[in-house]
């Protein structure tokens, strides 16, 4: 449940910044271009944590644990 609450004011701080931004705030410009840079990493290497993740799942459960 918690998860889901931070989930959705971080969504709407992302949504806030990005309508102040449209309308020329230079300070809300560079936070979004800051916010959008970390998604951009976290997007690009969220693939190979994942990968990691199931290779690590897959190597203990072949050594027996559950």
């Amino acid at each position: 449940m918690l998860e889901i609450i931070l989930f959705v004011v971080i969504l709407a701080v992302a949504v806030f910044i990005g309508s102040r931004a449209k309308k020329g705030d230079e300070k809300a410009q560079k936070t979004a271009g800051v916010i959008l840079g970390v998604f951009a990493f976290a997007r690009k290497y969220f693939v190979i944590w994942l990968f990691a993740l199931l290779i690590l799942a897959n190597w203990l459960y072949g050594q027996g644990y559950r």
